[in-house]
């Protein structure tokens, strides 16, 4: 597997290597996560991100509904009853508290990272959030895997024979992303790139393990 790196700057590099952009792909503010690679019985692989605080943020969520309407009951009891001011600012409160609660666990349900598949039957890569799934690019538009390090993950891009580049995803893990992401280069047979950087922070990673 690892006739598949290609140290850059190196001697010998391939032409695509030196045409192509060497920056991130993914805006600043990707939201990164942790990703598992595991084989697609039909042949192929599915790489899909972990969230192991779904349970947690399940009850947050639950608790933020739970508030909601314990708020809203309390604003329309203050409103049938003028006396009673107490519970529409104590109603106030917790549509504000479940606001604070809730917003950030809907948000990440809304931008959560999607699974990815390389379906060898259809030889194409595809997006997929479980019930549906979108081409991302089939298999002959993937010319080699390249790998680069952002401010806070590091992203994995498919580089097409033009030069263009699509963005896979965005790793929190270095390691976990080198191997998963010589898999894919292994199993499309293309080669993997990465800039001396990533090497270096992979190097200093494991001397530190």
């Amino acid at each position: 597997m690892q006739k598949n790196h290609l140290k850059i700057p190196a001697a010998g590099q391939h032409p695509l290597a030196l045409k192509i952009n060497w920056c991130p792909v993914s805006p600043p503010r990707t939201d990164a996560a942790v990703y598992r690679l595991t084989p697609l019985p039909e042949g192929g692989w599915r790489l899909a991100p972990l969230n192991r605080l779904e349970r947690f943020n399940s009850l947050l969520g639950l608790a933020a509904v739970v508030l909601a309407g314990g708020g809203t009951l309390g604003i329309l009891f203050s409103l049938w009853n003028r006396s009673a001011w107490f519970s529409g600012i104590a109603g106030v409160g917790l549509l504000a508290l479940s606001a604070v609660i809730g917003w950030p666990v809907w948000r990440r349900r809304l931008i959560r990272p999607r699974a990815l598949l390389f379906d060898a039957g259809t030889a194409a890569c595809y997006r997929t959030d479980g019930r549906n799934r979108e081409e991302l690019l089939p298999f002959r538009d993937i010319a080699a895997l390249q790998l680069l390090a952002k401010s806070r993950c590091y992203e994995l891009n498919a580089v097409k024979p033009d030069g263009h580049r699509v963005n896979l995803f965005c790793h929190l893990q270095l390691e976990a992303l080198r191997r998963d992401a010589g898999c894919l280069a292994e199993f499309l047979d293309v080669p993997l790139w990465e800039r001396a950087e990533v090497q270096a922070l992979y190097l200093n990673q494991s001397r530190g393990a």
